[in-house]
Formats: C-alpha cells, sequence, structure tokens
C-alpha cells in the first residue's frame, strides 16, 4: 500500500474513443502500408506485410474502442487502486498490469479489470488537460516510492 497522495484525491474518468489517438494510429499504420510497397517490387511477402499491418490496424482500433463500451467510468483512487464502474452501476477493482505511459498529451494505462485485461488510453481531446495533469502526478508519485524486499537470514 502506497501513502496517499493528496494531490491526486480521487479522479474521476468517463473514457470515450480518441479520434486524435485513432488518426495518429490510422497515419501511422498507413505510412508503413505505403513503405512496405514502396521499398520493394510487389510479391507475394508484399501481401503478407500488407495483412499484418492492416490486422494490426483492426486490433488496436478494437482495444482503444474496448473500455468505453465495457464501462461508463473509471476512478482513481488517492492511495492508487483503481475502479471501474458498469453501466448498471456494478463497480469492479482494477490493477495496474504494468508500466504506464505519461506525456502531456496522452497517458496510456494498462489494465486488469475482473479477469480482463484492458489498454486505457487518455488523450488530451477525450479528458480535461488539468485532470490529465493530476493524473500523470498519482502515476509518477505512484511508481516513484521504493519498492521492499525482505532478506531471508
Amino acid at each position: 500500500m502506497h501513502p496517499v497522495n493528496p494531490f491526486t484525491a480521487p479522479l474521476r474518468f468517463v473514457p470515450r474513443f480518441s479520434s486524435a489517438v485513432a488518426k495518429a494510429l490510422g497515419g501511422a499504420h498507413a505510412l508503413l502500408a505505403i513503405l512496405v510497397l514502396s521499398a520493394s517490387p510487389f510479391s507475394w511477402v508484399n501481401v503478407v506485410c500488407i495483412a499484418g499491418i492492416l490486422l494490426s490496424a483492426l486490433t488496436t482500433w478494437w482495444e482503444l474502442r474496448a473500455v468505453p463500451k465495457d464501462f461508463s467510468a473509471l476512478l482513481y483512487d488517492a492511495d492508487g487502486s483503481w475502479w471501474a464502474t458498469r453501466e448498471e452501476g456494478v463497480r469492479a477493482a482494477g490493477a495496474v498490469a504494468g508500466p504506464a505511459l505519461s506525456s502531456p498529451w496522452i497517458v496510456v494505462v494498462p489494465l486488469r479489470i475482473e479477469t480482463r485485461r484492458y489498454t486505457v488510453v487518455l488523450a488530451a481531446d477525450v479528458i480535461p488537460r488539468d485532470l490529465l495533469r493530476r493524473l500523470r502526478i498519482g502515476l509518477r508519485h505512484r511508481s516513484s516510492k521504493p519498492t521492499t524486499t525482505s532478506l531471508a537470514a
């Protein structure tokens, strides 16, 4: 249990699909497809590469849309715990499932809620910048805590 950070008291997010992130990822996939097509003469290898790029784009789009349709709200408590609320009002505990990516315009948090893993993408076009800043502070505060290990004698 980490100490409470008073600057990140409970933060409530209503996850929505970020069109800016979707456009950036779509553009990156399109650029990669153009690079594959222009790098070598057309062959079956190019077809396999393009199919892989399309599959990657579809799975990325599916993951970006997963949290908004599954949960109506996410709550980040001051102690670092996550809660997800379903449409019918049922709350489920969540846990961070890996390292989070944090920058001034986007925060990506891998969460495990119930038995499923979600990648929560919170961009500045989806939530207010102040809320995003407070979340970044909370995640930084949580990740800067030293880990304790016990030594067997």
